[in-house]
């Protein structure tokens, strides 16, 4: 079944152009219907569907067991249309969609892969190779250059140290590359030490890793124990030095002076000779 890849077509049915679907040179003589793109060829068994829900179009082909000596069972597709077909695909990417189906639709495999259909292959080949290779060296000179306006792409080194004992390993799928553009030099620079720290940290050993974490903690619990309040004593103001008894209390009259006031009852004020 061929579907197509992007998301704003997915929606569509992929169907030939209206020019070979209306043609004759493919289509006389032929049990398949004109408008299906793919065809099984040497194969009277195949049955041609069109989905009542979605329209959608397919082709079925009975399993055969593989022949004597081999492994594999080759069944023919011929693609009616190319992708470069106005008013068909018009050069929009479409996926093959191949499933092993039991005989009550019980889906037991699904494979699918990008289909390009074009009437030279080689030539078409050697056309994308050659775009490649001139992106890339585009690439590295935008690099070598320091150029914020290209979309910069640093190659990963080609040789890395075998993983031991310690290392963790990568999970299913995290050998796949993703690239980020990036605007600005420096926000670039930046991202390649973060890209740069991470690669390094999946070849150290976990028990490192472990180690650097413990001396780590322990610097922090020192510079938090430093600079806590209970590590000094007391601050006391000049005045709570000369009167311990409180903190914020004021001197008395007597402290002022000098001169102790005269206690008890009798005791008047103290008059100066008139």
């Amino acid at each position: 079944m061929p579907v197509y890849k992007k998301a704003e077509h997915v929606t569509e049915v992929v169907k030939r152009c209206p020019n070979h679907e209306l043609g004759r040179d493919f289509n006389d003589g032929l049990s398949a219907p004109a408008s299906h793109l793919i065809r099984v060829e040497g194969n009277n068994l195949s049955q041609y569907v069109d989905d009542p829900v979605t329209g959608r179009q397919s082709v079925m082909v009975p399993y055969e067991s593989p022949q004597v000596g081999t492994e594999f069972t080759t069944i023919l597709y011929n693609f009616m249309c190319n992708s470069s077909c106005v008013g068909g695909m018009n050069r929009r990417p479409i996926l093959i969609i191949i499933t092993l189906e039991t005989r009550d639709g019980q889906v037991l495999g699904r494979r699918s892969f990008e289909g390009r259909i074009c009437a030279c292959p080689g030539r078409d080949r050697k056309a994308d190779e050659d775009h490649f290779r001139e992106q890339q060296a585009l690439n590295e000179n935008a690099v070598k250059n320091g150029n914020p306006n290209k979309r910069t792409f640093k190659q990963s080194p080609q040789s890395i140290p075998a993983l031991g004992a310690g290392v963790k390993k990568r999970r299913h799928g995290e050998e796949e590359m993703y690239y980020v553009p990036v605007r600005g030099r420096e926000n670039f620079e930046m991202l390649m030490k973060i890209k740069e720290s991470l690669e390094l940290v999946e070849l150290v050993p976990q028990q490192l890793v472990e180690s650097y974490r413990q001396q780590q903690q322990q610097f922090l619990q020192r510079q938090t124990h430093l600079h806590s309040p209970s590590s000094y004593g007391p601050v006391l103001s000049p005045m709570n030095k000369i009167h311990p008894g409180g903190i914020n209390k004021l001197p008395s009259v007597n402290q002022l002076v000098g001169q102790p006031l005269q206690q008890g009852p009798g005791a008047g004020p103290n008059l100066g000779p008139m």
